[in-house]
């Protein structure tokens, strides 16, 4: 196992996550009245960061294993959750398109440079 590239991974990851959805998703969600009636956090998001951003960096070895290519992987991951998760709630109502919009930009972005950064540690093991 590359736990080099697992946790640079998960430090970019959680960097860009946390950057994006505090300055970008958030922001717009916060607009989003529906969304707002339905926020209650079950920890703080210090921990939530660091649970989803290592989960997140296995999930990324995991398709990469499959796929061979770390950005192909997050783009994999990425676009399935917008389709699964983002299409889904704009089209039963529990979503403004503005917030699905920006939640498909912030895991695009954080997919990408999550798979980048996956494919450039590991292939720096040898």
């Amino acid at each position: 196992m590359n736990y080099k590239a697992l946790l640079g991974t998960a430090i970019v990851s959680g960097v860009l996550g946390y950057l994006m959805n505090t300055y970008l998703f958030t922001p717009t969600l916060s607009a989003d009245a529906v969304a707002a009636a339905a926020a209650a956090a079950m920890v703080p998001a210090y921990a939530m960061w660091a649970v989803t951003s290592v989960i997140g960096a296995f999930v990324i070895s995991w398709v990469t294993g499959m796929t061979g290519n770390g950005v192909k992987s997050g783009l994999v991951i990425a676009v399935s959750q917008i389709v699964l998760v983002d299409v889904f709630y704009v089209l039963d109502g529990r979503r403004a398109l503005a917030a699905a919009a920006a939640s498909a930009v912030v895991l695009l972005v954080s997919g990408v440079a999550s798979g980048y950064t996956f494919g450039k540690l590991s292939a720096s093991k040898a």
